[in-house]
């Protein structure tokens, strides 16, 4: 107890001289603005970190062609929705599946044509890897005379030979291809191959439509709903691509057949959607961590999960925390997952045991899993303590590299919590790097954090501070109301710090009481001894029943 109250009076200490320091007009910090970065944030540090990923990336590609425009302006030809079908199937792979904006190659209208999409079939091919993933669509007219033809604004065409021959110039080993166009199953033969999955909305002899009932043409309409309303059919825990494309399949046949009714006379548009898949295993572009089972028990912890999808995994990790008792403090370990990934990009099953020293069980853990495409997308599990009561969980805070025992791991009077869901960074004082702590200009100087000059004027912050000018206000200098604010902080900072003080030794005197109650309890338990003539349990180490008076 002496230990917790000795540290805590260090931090009250330490927390006084800072706010003195700034009473006192004395910056925090010497700053050259001509060699720093204004921009730090913990995003940055993450990816500074993220680049020492031992696992390669696994990237996705994209070709997304929409045409709506045939010829002049309100051509009879024109298809209202093809934009609006593109425009779908682009932000289903970047806004949910997660592919980069970078590496999708979005033509609308007149910017697709045989040209440009030969120029950008050949920037993917220049990248593309074995390992990443391709994916093609199309929306607009579609012909057929002896072969089948994707038409382009002006009416320019594309053969399903010539559209094979690019798709097979990709050295990858996921390639999708979806085409929602006039009898685009005719493509299916010359496109097919192996490591390439082709959807098509309609059979080589068939037309499909758009229709201002679903402001998109139907097949892409069912197809971007299948993405989650599709049936797990094979009860895996993800959508894969064959799923959602059943999902679509069925929509659009009922839709299509359903449609004619609505005219007089009544009319046949029914289509039926074909597709033919040759890539291995289960098709899923979808970015998800699924089955996740995790289960810590006497001296070990099992883990079972997959991940799907596409990215750099930058961390795949295991955190277990021990909370040592004579120290009074936490002890954890962190297990890289990565070291054991079978594949150079991660994406796969894992299971495993991880077995403690000493058999000794741990107080929590926590899983965290690190992916990073369009955003960086994060999958956790855990149960966890949170020792220092900053609203942060303490396998969280070591995984970010926060100290799980104190809740503001850079003392800038700010909670770790309120950083890290907030703006600021909580691994660093002073994030815009003005001289001034993060706190301070949230609570006494009414400054941004985040920018080093607030008010504009060329002048750091802390620079102000020290020049007694107001630092939000580039033609003020600082009054009373400054000096308050700031009295007021230095005395709220003492009582906190005193109640805190008070509530950790209560709080540390009733947890070494409650473990010492469970020792004694387990002790007593170890050594019951049931006579076996009278059936009375000793709970002493005697040689004899203390009942009977028989001998053990």
């Amino acid at each position: 107890m002496k230990k917790i109250n000795i540290v805590c009076c260090f931090f009250i200490l330490f927390m006084f001289i800072s706010t003195t320091m700034l009473l006192y007009n004395i910056p925090l910090a010497q700053v050259d603005k001509q060699n720093i970065d204004y921009s730090y944030s913990l995003k940055q540090e993450e990816q500074i970190e993220s680049s020492q990923s031992s696992l390669k990336p696994k990237n996705a590609y994209a070709i997304i062609i929409g045409v709506k425009s045939y010829g002049y302006v309100g051509n009879q030809d024109d298809l209202p929705y093809s934009l609006h079908s593109s425009g779908k199937i682009w932000n289903l792979l970047k806004n949910e599946y997660n592919f980069a904006d970078s590496n999708i190659i979005y033509l609308k209208d007149t910017e697709a044509s045989p040209h440009t999409i030969s120029k950008a079939f050949n920037k993917i091919a220049s990248k593309i890897t074995e390992n990443d993933v391709f994916v093609f669509y199309f929306t607009g007219h579609g012909t057929f005379d002896s072969t089948n033809k994707i038409c382009f604004y002006d009416w320019s065409t594309m053969s399903d030979q010539s559209l094979a021959s690019k798709i097979n110039s990709l050295n990858c080993s996921e390639k999708y291809v979806i085409l929602d166009t006039c009898y685009s199953g005719g493509f299916i033969p010359e496109t097919s191959g192996s490591g390439v999955h082709i959807m098509t909305s309609c059979r080589s002899f068939e037309t499909c439509f758009q229709t201002y009932l679903l402001q998109s043409s139907v097949f892409t309409y069912f197809f971007k709903e299948g993405a989650k309303k599709a049936t797990d059919s094979n009860d895996d825990g993800v959508l894969s691509m064959e799923e959602i494309f059943a999902y679509a399949k069925q929509e659009c046949e009922v839709f299509s057949f359903m449609f004619g009714y609505y005219f007089d006379p009544p009319q046949n548009f029914y289509f039926e959607p074909q597709q033919n898949n040759q890539i291995s295993g289960v098709s899923v572009l979808n970015t998800i961590l699924i089955r996740p089972l995790f289960y810590s028990f006497e001296g070990r912890f099992a883990y079972n999960f997959t991940i799907y999808g596409t990215g750099l995994i930058e961390n795949l990790k295991i955190i277990t925390t021990f909370y040592n008792q004579s120290l009074n403090k936490l002890d954890y370990k962190i297990y890289d997952l990565t070291e054991s990934s079978t594949t150079e990009h991660g994406f796969e099953s894992y299971n495993g045991t991880i077995n403690y020293s000493n058999n000794k069980s741990a107080s929590s853990w926590g899983f965290f899993a690190e992916v990073l495409g369009n955003k960086k997308r994060l999958f956790s599990r855990s149960n966890s303590t949170d020792i220092d009561n900053d609203g942060l969980e303490d396998v969280l805070e070591l995984f970010r590299g926060l100290n799980p025992q104190n809740s503001d791991t850079d003392h800038d009077f700010l909670n770790d919590y309120d950083e890290y869901y907030g703006l600021t960074n909580p691994l660093h004082p002073d994030s815009d790097i003005d001289g001034l702590l993060d706190g301070f200009e949230v609570y006494i100087t009414n400054t941004n954090p985040l920018n080093w000059d607030s008010d504009g004027d060329g002048d750091s912050d802390g620079a102000e501070i020290k020049n007694q000018k107001d630092p939000a206000d580039s033609e003020s200098n600082l009054d009373s109301q400054y000096i308050y604010n700031l009295l007021i902080l230095i005395a709220s900072v003492i009582l906190i710090s005193i109640a805190t003080v008070f509530t950790s030794s209560y709080l540390m005197k009733r947890k070494i009481k409650h473990l010492k109650q469970s020792n004694q309890e387990s002790q007593s338990h170890k050594y019951i001894k049931v006579c076996d003539k009278c059936g009375f349990e000793n709970k002493k180490r005697n040689k004899y029943c203390i009942s009977c008076g028989k001998q053990f």
